[in-house]
């Protein structure tokens, strides 16, 4: 049942193979429950998910980590009720468990610059491709997944955009900060000279081969141990900073939710409460009456 279920869901919801993965595997470990309490799949009741639920929580699982794992359940028993497996959904009535969203870690731009300071030799190969990348990850905002399936064609250097395939094979343009513009051209001058290379993705190796969503996390990783950062820096990281970016700067929450290729406006909205501690941090560092100086005063008298 669980293989016709992600067989169906690969063909017909055109999901990305992570997605398709991330399901599987989360079915695989309710089934494993059900099984460890004698209950077929087909035989579930909404009480066994609730003590699925719990048994996930005892295990030290994250609300989210919880909700997604949820959602496959749902899923899958529409797909069951759907298609006459079974005739009530037991998954129907389960609420969501309460989430409260960890805001966003990001970098100030100052640490950008940073990160871009400590790129050896940007007149070679690895240099350009390295700041390239580093400049078009703020510039876009883009996700790792869509910078490391890039292509050539995608650019549109007349109008410094870039089209990308986000999630559900969704399409959207991207733009290209003059600065991120200059560091690509740059780059692809060192791209075009490798000896043999076929590939029409944008960002490769020394040897030509397309950079992976790990190979682009591990650059920026090295770059982060160069520097005077404290924060693990990653490629999802860069998206926040552009999207904080964006806030702070005063666009508005639908623009932003646009660029980024979310499809529900709550997902976007967490960057205005960034930006909120953002301001909060300034408030308490800068004004007078803010809490912050008058306990360091009360400390001192």
């Amino acid at each position: 049942m669980i293989d016709e279920y992600i067989t169906y869901i690969a063909a017909v919801k055109n999901l990305s193979s992570r997605t398709i993965d991330s399901y599987r595997e989360d079915l695989k470990l309710f089934v494993s429950f059900c099984d460890s309490e004698n209950i077929p799949i087909l035989e579930v009741q909404p009480e066994t998910i609730l003590h699925y639920v719990a048994w996930l929580s005892d295990k030290h699982y994250s609300s989210a980590s919880i909700n997604r794992m949820l959602s496959s359940i749902k899923g899958f028993y529409r797909y069951c009720l759907r298609f006459g497996k079974i005739a009530v959904n037991p998954a129907n009535d389960i609420e969501s468990v309460s989430c409260k969203r960890k805001l966003p870690n990001f970098l100030f731009e100052t640490e950008i610059n940073e990160l871009q300071a400590n790129i050896e030799n940007t007149a070679s190969f690895t240099g350009a491709r390295n700041n390239a990348l580093l400049a078009v990850l703020f510039s876009t905002g883009c996700r790792v997944s869509e910078i490391a399936n890039m292509k050539l064609e995608d650019i549109t250097f007349e109008k410094h955009t870039i089209s990308v395939i986000g999630k559900g094979s969704k399409e959207r343009k991207v733009f290209l900060s003059s600065h991120a513009e200059n560091a690509l051209k740059e780059y692809l001058t060192f791209r075009q000279a490798l000896p043999g290379i076929s590939t029409q993705y944008v960002f490769v190796n020394r040897l030509g081969k397309p950079l992976t969503r790990r190979g682009i996390a591990y650059i920026l990783d090295m770059l982060q141990q160069k520097s005077n950062i404290k924060k693990h820096v990653t490629p999802h990281m860069l998206r926040h900073s552009f999207a904080t970016k964006l806030v702070s700067n005063g666009a508005d929450i639908r623009s932003v939710q646009a660029m980024l290729g979310h499809e529900n406006l709550s997902t976007t909205q967490i960057y205005t409460h960034v930006d909120l501690e953002r301001l909060r941090s300034v408030y308490r560092e800068a004004h007078p009456h803010s809490i912050r100086k008058n306990e360091n005063l009360e400390e001192h008298t």
